[in-house]
């Protein structure tokens, strides 16, 4: 079995020369059916990862603190497909915050994002290797429009005051 996480993916990922951090950022199956959680907090005191297979317990799933990078990460057992989760993340000054995971694939939408609560289910990508999603994929139906046409004018066509 090899090392996780990837010793030249975490020195990549400090120099800022990896351009594909989401191999091993955000939730990602293994072979042997366990789950592992990769994030990057560098100034937290501690990360923890909570969700419906610890009964969103902040303490039952601590993450190991990778320095350099200052990576965060944990491989928990008994995670199913489909399980909601989010980090806990406890600030240096003592406060813990649930948080989502930046490197999350899909989300679950509003009303089902009560606070303290996942909004990131895991489960079995494209590749059959894993990532991180959850109910309804967010997409945007075209490119954003071209800000050219209203640069530094208002919407009554005077020009904006910045």
């Amino acid at each position: 079995m090899t090392a996780w996480p990837d010793p030249a993916d975490l020195a990549g990922f400090s120099e800022g020369a990896l351009d594909n951090a989401q191999r091993f950022l955000g939730a990602h199956f293994t072979e042997t059916e366990t789950c592992r959680f990769a994030v990057w907090a560098p100034n937290a005191r501690a990360v923890a990862v909570a969700g419906d297979f610890n009964d969103w317990s902040g303490t039952a799933h601590p993450m190991e603190f990778h320095s350099g990078p200052g990576i965060w990460t944990a491989e928990v057992s008994g995670v199913q497909q489909g399980d909601k989760y989010k980090y806990v993340v406890t600030r240096p000054d003592g406060q813990q915050r649930f948080k989502a995971d930046p490197f999350a694939v899909y989300a679950e939408v509003r009303p089902g994002t009560p606070p303290g609560r996942g909004t990131f289910r895991v489960t079995r990508g494209r590749t059959g290797r894993g990532c991180a999603g959850a109910a309804r994929k967010t997409r945007f139906p075209r490119p954003w429009p071209s800000m050219r046409s209203t640069q530094g004018r208002s919407s009554a066509g005077r020009t904006a005051g910045f």
